[in-house]
């Protein structure tokens, strides 16, 4: 596929996961009378204690963002010639399912949540370094400087990614805070204002996103 056929998907997916969260956020306040805030909660809690169709239209979206961004590192142009674009096309699809999974495999199946979250931080850091190593392959080649760009976008996307990963509080061990009610007879318990295992899961899901931008700048200076 062309740069402008990409492009479009590209533009199409993320379009479609800011929907997604948009629609999914006010079901979410219409259905409990509560906010949902991505610092705290996990992308599962859309659709916790609660069956498909409560949340249908998030879903959905959520869904079909998930297939364009299959769609996306299946179909760009270097993904059945170029080494790193045959790794690239491969990581991409198995990352394309596993942030989807995300959405919809609750921390009550904790090993199996664990599973799809490390893969995915494994997956999607090679993704992006393939997208790197692609850009600087043809960088050295023709010495383009779209091609340096993309290759410095992955980078810092890299980093981030990484920084994601290795952050020190990063744990599914969560403990609630002790509210005491006004008489002080019954303790309550909230959940921390900052839940850095759910906030983490809704930037790893954006960053597998931006990689397609690495992607476009090699195809920009391929002029696929």
């Amino acid at each position: 596929m062309n740069v402008t056929g990409s492009l479009t998907i590209a533009v199409t997916s993320l379009v479609l996961f800011v929907a997604g969260i948009v629609f999914s956020i006010s079901n979410y306040r219409r259905r409990y009378q509560s906010k949902y805030s991505l610092k705290n909660m996990f992308p599962f809690e859309f659709n916790y204690m609660g069956h498909f169709f409560d949340n249908i239209l998030g879903n959905f979206l959520f869904i079909f963002s998930g297939l364009c961004l299959l769609v996306f590192y299946a179909t760009f142009k270097g993904s059945r010639t170029e080494g790193f674009g045959i790794f690239l096309f491969v990581a991409g699809i198995i990352v394309s399912g596993l942030i989807t999974s995300l959405y919809f495999v609750s921390t009550k199946y904790l090993k199996t949540h664990i599973v799809i979250l490390t893969l995915c931080f494994a997956l999607t850091f090679m993704s992006i370094a393939a997208s790197a190593l692609l850009n600087l392959k043809y960088y050295r080649h023709d010495q383009n400087i779209t091609a340096l760009t993309g290759f410095i976008y992955s980078i810092v996307l890299a980093v981030f990614a990484f920084a994601l990963a290795m952050n020190p509080k990063l744990s599914f061990k969560i403990q609630a805070k002790v509210k005491q009610t006004v008489n002080d007879e019954e303790a309550k318990y909230e959940r921390p204002k900052w839940i850095v295992v759910a906030f983490t899961e809704w930037m790893l899901i954006l960053t597998a996103y931006l990689n397609q931008i690495g992607v476009i700048f090699f195809l920009i200076a391929t002029k696929a």
